[in-house]
């Protein structure tokens, strides 16, 4: 399984809560089993009622090796929560990747830019909350860009120069394919292809020499189960970056959340900040989303609808906006929150925000959003720290059987 040990993966603060119920799984261990082999008495002691999960929060240090996943009800009541020794989980400006009722985050540990033995991908049951590591390899280290399929997991790290993993959750088989210059900033598994996302800031040419802002490229592959190139897109002229992106009925609705190339301090050239791109995965055909959308960040389809939270990041300030708009552009209808908001998560009838700075979640009934009136939270709850630590939220996602 190539998994790590139990010891390696729960905080030692949390071990002595553990050990009693851990004995008995020990004992029926054989010397060379791993921590998926007894995640029943990690998570019997911990007890997560997770038929009553809505969200589950991702909450780390970039300090310390420790981090947690805390699981709760629809209305906000707190379930439990899942400690790892592992610091740096999840990243703040991408979503959290879930396949088929599981949750998969690549731990990038407290040096998240020196050389490291963090080759791990989690992958977390929201069924049950059992905890299942597969190790990509030595040669695999801080990989932050994470999907999954039914079989495979795919991986890399943003920084530059890195190869695509594929990885085979039944056999352990890793396959790795070279990608191109510059950095990879999403993975995305969606309508049977892997999207991968990347964007390359290289130098001015000589007709931008003078531009405040260098020209960059924005590109999409589209790569079928065994990495084989089915497409390519180019999102230069909307962006340069795309962190979040979601999939329905064979479109992708990625948010470029820079600048678009050549652009200058007038702006000329430049992408809105926030600018929501269409990508017709069986055409290739790229658009803009028809309706103005700056500053959008986080993003959810549900029912027919598409839902954007929108907040300026670079000087936060009052209050964010929830745009609710048909697929196609149609009947968008915008809402003034009363808190801030950078993550997103749908689960049944209801809407979830975060607001990662004031450590607050905030649930909102889909049923009350009507006429583009002031949204009021039907829950919410303060998300405190642990003692004597200093975590921040990376992810918000939608969670439970």
């Amino acid at each position: 399984m190539n998994g790590k040990g139990l010891d390696e993966l729960i905080p030692k603060r949390w071990v002595a809560i553990i050990v009693g119920a851990a004995v008995a799984c020990v004992a029926a261990m054989t010397a060379v089993s791993t921590l998926a082999g007894c995640t029943t008495a990690v998570n019997t002691r911990v007890d997560i009622p997770m038929s009553r999960a809505a969200v589950g929060v991702i909450d780390t240090s970039s300090t310390e090796d420790i981090s947690r996943i805390v699981f709760y009800d629809e209305n906000l009541g707190e379930l439990g929560e899942l400690p790892f020794q592992k610091g740096g989980m999840g990243d703040g400006w991408a979503d959290a990747c879930v396949w088929n009722d599981a949750l998969y985050v690549a731990p990038q540990g407290i040096d998240k830019f020196e050389p490291g033995p963090t080759d791990e991908v989690l992958e977390v049951s929201l069924r049950d909350a059992a905890v299942r590591p597969f190790a990509l390899g030595e040669d695999h280290a801080r990989l932050d860009c994470v999907a999954a399929n039914d079989r495979y997991l795919f991986a890399c790290s943003s920084a530059a120069g890195g190869p695509l993993v594929r990885y085979d959750k039944q056999t352990g088989e890793v396959k790795e394919l070279p990608l191109p210059e510059g950095m990879v900033t999403k993975l995305l598994w969606a309508d049977r292809s892997l999207f991968v996302f990347g964007t390359d800031d290289g130098a001015a040419s000589d007709a931008d020499a003078q531009a405040d802002v260098a020209p960059a490229s924005s590109w999409v592959l589209q790569l079928d189960e065994n990495l084989n190139t089915e497409r390519e897109y180019d999102l230069s002229s909307y962006g340069s970056e795309v962190r979040r992106a979601v999939a329905c009925d064979g479109v992708l609705y990625a948010v470029c959340s820079a600048g678009a190339a050549g652009a200058n301090e007038s702006g000329a050239g430049r992408a809105q900040a926030g600018n929501i791109v269409l990508m017709d995965t069986n055409t290739g055909e790229v658009a803009p989303y028809p309706q103005p959308v700056a500053d959008a960040l986080a993003m959810a389809v549900h029912d027919g609808r598409l839902y954007i939270v929108r907040q300026d990041m670079v000087a936060p300030t009052g209050a964010a906006v929830l745009s609710v708009g048909d697929l196609d552009g149609g009947n968008l209808e915008s809402y003034e929150l009363e808190h801030l908001a950078d993550q997103m998560a749908i689960r049944g009838d209801r809407l979830y925000l975060a607001d990662a700075g004031a450590r607050m979640l905030y649930g909102y009934d889909l049923a009350a959003l009507s006429g583009g009136q002031a949204a009021v939270p039907a829950a919410s709850t303060e998300f405190a720290a642990p003692d004597g630590t200093h975590t921040y939220i990376t992810n918000l996602f939608p969670a439970g059987a």
